[in-house]
């Protein structure tokens, strides 16, 4: 009676030890397909807040500067709409190139227009500033304005963009769902194997 106690006790805990790999292997498939859905909707959801609006022509931004805030903080994504500058009216925030260094953006309300010899000229500040840009800038033609913002989304934008935010949103996403395609496979390899030994 004992003797066969003993064998049943192994058995049982011969059967633990498959199964358990087994739960392990599925908990670990759901964890990772459940951090993959997240990172697909985040990043779907991130693509549509920033392409539906260029359909109709606006643009986005990533706030760098404190200069803006209250209005605008750091790190927001903000959408801006190109008008033309003859509707640019003081009060407006308006995203043009700095004229003493064409690659950088900035984001300034205008507190002043002149126009001389058909070219509207911008006196542009920051709100957080205590003084106006050092120079006017002349504009012409259209200049994007400012329509609204989404905060802290810059943030993610700017690291989406660097090679460690392509490879958390890009690629372990893909490996996640391979690490499931894989754990399903051997769950399914693992119950095939079963029902040929019991039969």
């Amino acid at each position: 009676m004992k003797m066969e106690l003993r064998q049943a006790t192994a058995t049982i805990a011969a059967d633990r030890l498959k199964v358990t790999p087994l739960k392990v292997g599925r908990r670990f498939g759901q964890a990772v397909a459940l951090m993959t859905l997240v990172a697909c909707l985040g990043l779907v959801g991130l693509l549509l807040s920033v392409a539906i609006p260029n359909l109709w022509g606006s643009n986005s931004f990533v706030i760098y500067s404190s200069s803006m805030e209250p209005t605008i903080k750091v790190g927001s994504l903000i959408m801006a709409g190109p008008v033309d500058v003859d509707q640019v009216q003081v009060g407006d925030i308006i995203i043009f190139r700095s004229p003493s260094d064409p690659n950088t953006t900035i984001t300034h309300r205008v507190v002043g227009v002149r126009e001389e010899e058909g070219v509207r000229h911008f006196q542009t500040k920051g709100d957080a500033t205590n003084g106006t840009d050092p120079v006017e800038t002349p504009l012409s033609g259209q200049v994007y304005r400012f329509q609204y913002e989404m905060p802290f989304l810059g943030y993610f934008v700017h690291f989406a963009k660097g090679t460690l935010g392509m490879i958390l949103l890009v690629v372990l996403p893909l490996a996640g769902l391979l690490a499931l395609h894989w754990t399903k496979n051997r769950e399914a390899g693992a119950n095939n194997q079963e029902t040929v030994g019991e039969g």
